[in-house]
């Protein structure tokens, strides 16, 4: 069934019947609208996509694309939380999200190339780095977004306050009354980044000098983790509690705590950050900082929506906030 069997069938224009359909852009009747769909869903008549991206020049489709096209970033839970609240808000807007399809570190540029030139409306970046590499695709005019990372003020940005979180992690444990304070984080991306040196510049303020064998760069794999921590927690002057650049680094210091007999909280605080479902599921319920990713991901795709209407949009810096659970307490 065609949009011009239906016409025939109503003894109606094609164009009202396609104004009818997509409701616009000239307005028909409530009567001849209802009658037109009514008559579709009889008949059996159902839009062509492709047909309909040809005659509005939209894929009513969004590209997602992670920091750099790694596996570890595409697969992790901030990605997943990330994805799962884009796939919300995209459905109740009947749009597709595109995902890469295969990551293949030999050929970043071609897979690169294959992805911006997909029939998409926009992208969402996910931690982007450096968007120097992206210039030829910016210049395009292609509506363009970050989540988290940095932008370089050359597409809009959605980021949580990193910085502040951070802040609020240590404030929290120097208000419980911990002196001794490490720190498990990394450098690899600009977001925890801006978190280290939050907490360098925290610790400067507090202590006057930092323990450089209390604040460690552990980064984010977890086999990793866990040798890192161990050391840490196995030091005859341990520190009585550690912050951690995100949830799966608490996760990995609260195995190690429960491998050497630590009581936690009693003997050794923990906090974490993101608040992601490991910090529920965990059999200690984590401390942490929730970074608002649901509402940057929301924030995201109402940016791409209105940059592809043509309006313009800013960056935003949504709050962070501190969820006490139980892994922190008082020291011993």
């Amino acid at each position: 069934m065609t949009i011009a069997q239906l016409a025939k069938a109503l003894n109606l224009s094609k164009s009202t019947v396609s104004y009818a359909l997509n409701n616009g852009p000239k307005p028909v009747s409530p009567e001849v609208r209802k009658k037109v769909l009514d008559a579709a869903k009889e008949l059996g008549y159902r839009p062509n996509p492709v047909a309909r991206s040809l005659a509005y020049r939209r894929s009513k489709t969004i590209g997602f694309i992670p920091n750099a096209l790694q596996p570890a970033t595409m697969y992790s839970q901030y990605a997943a939380h990330v994805l799962q609240s884009i796939y919300s808000l995209a459905h109740e807007h009947e749009l597709h999200v595109l995902l890469p399809s295969g990551y293949d570190p030999d050929r970043a540029n071609e897979t690169r190339e294959h992805l911006f030139n997909a029939p998409v409306d926009g992208f969402i970046l996910l931690l982007p780095e450096s968007l120097s590499s992206l210039r030829d695709v910016i210049d395009r005019g292609l509506p363009l977004i970050a989540i988290a990372g940095k932008s370089d003020g050359l597409i809009p940005s959605i980021n949580a306050d990193n910085a502040g979180g951070a802040a609020l992690a240590f404030d929290h444990l120097f208000g419980l009354g911990h002196r001794k304070i490490a720190y498990l984080g990394s450098t690899e991306n600009t977001d925890t980044r801006i978190r280290w040196e939050s907490v360098r510049e925290k610790m400067e303020s507090y202590f006057g000098e930092i323990n450089p064998a209390w604040v460690i760069d552990s980064g984010s794999n977890f086999d990793p983790i866990l040798a890192v921590a161990h050391e840490l927690l196995n030091r005859s002057d341990r520190p009585t509690a550690v912050m951690c650049v995100n949830d799966l680094v608490a996760a990995a210091v609260l195995r190690v705590a429960y491998d050497l007999g630590i009581r936690v909280p009693d003997q050794l605080s923990v906090i974490g950050f993101d608040n992601d479902g490991i910090a529920r599921s965990l059999p200690t319920p984590l401390t942490t900082i929730r970074q608002p990713i649901p509402e940057m991901a929301t924030a995201a795709v109402k940016g791409i929506m209105s940059q592809i209407e043509g309006q313009s949009v800013s960056d935003l810096v949504l709050p962070t906030s501190l969820i006490a659970r139980a892994t922190t307490s008082p020291p011993p």
